[in-house]
């Protein structure tokens, strides 16, 4: 079954639940599992096997709202249902996070400032945004929750936004790799880290 998958002004996606008449009995239903990504725009198709003589009827159903989502096949039989395990559609919108710089070296007792600038298209929902050390045990080093302003070019109707980590009186301790992740607009967005080395 191939649905195809068309951009709205929210950037959801249209899957609509497919029903199929399958000749077939009674067995165990078997269907793709694990993670399908896709793309606004793209097609997708789920797929859901069967090998029996008995007439079933079968439904599609999906857990969430929105199409990213895990959709199940199910099958009907003497009035029980009997469903796959189940695989999640992962939809890639216009979201995306620019982080900066990808590596910079301080000297002890120096600063520096690191960069996540968010772009969100056409999505004006408040971003919470989290700033980390990869490997540290401090957990979550600094957050941001609150809306942003544009900085788009005028008459465009996307969105960006930039926060900053400032980290000052810097020491060997603080060297690593920092990361900035953003919640916002129904998913969590990963930048690609900066490396801060600090040396002599």
């Amino acid at each position: 079954m191939s649905h195809s998958l068309l951009p709205t002004p929210e950037h959801h996606l249209i899957l609509h639940m497919i029903h199929l008449l399958a000749v077939i009995e009674p067995a165990e239903v078997n269907q793709d599992i694990g993670v399908i990504s896709a793309s606004v725009g793209d097609n997708v198709t789920l797929r859901c096997f069967y090998d029996s003589q008995v007439a079933m009827h079968f439904s599609w159903y999906r857990q969430t709202l929105g199409d990213s989502s895990t959709y199940f096949c199910g099958s009907s039989h003497s009035n029980i249902i009997t469903f796959g395990e189940g695989v999640f559609l992962s939809v890639e919108g216009t979201n995306k996070i620019d982080q900066g710089p990808v590596s910079e070296t301080i000297q002890p007792g120096g600063s520096v400032t690191l960069n996540c600038t968010v772009h969100t298209g056409s999505c004006d929902e408040e971003h919470s945004v989290y700033w980390f050390r990869q490997g540290s045990h401090q957990g979550i080093l600094h957050t941001h929750g609150r809306r942003c302003k544009h900085i788009s070019s005028t008459g465009s109707p996307s969105q960006s936004c930039v926060y900053h980590l400032q980290k000052t009186n810097l020491s060997s301790t603080d060297a690593g790799t920092y990361y900035c992740a953003v919640a916002s607009c129904g998913e969590v967005l990963f930048g690609n880290g900066s490396k801060l080395f600090v040396k002599e």
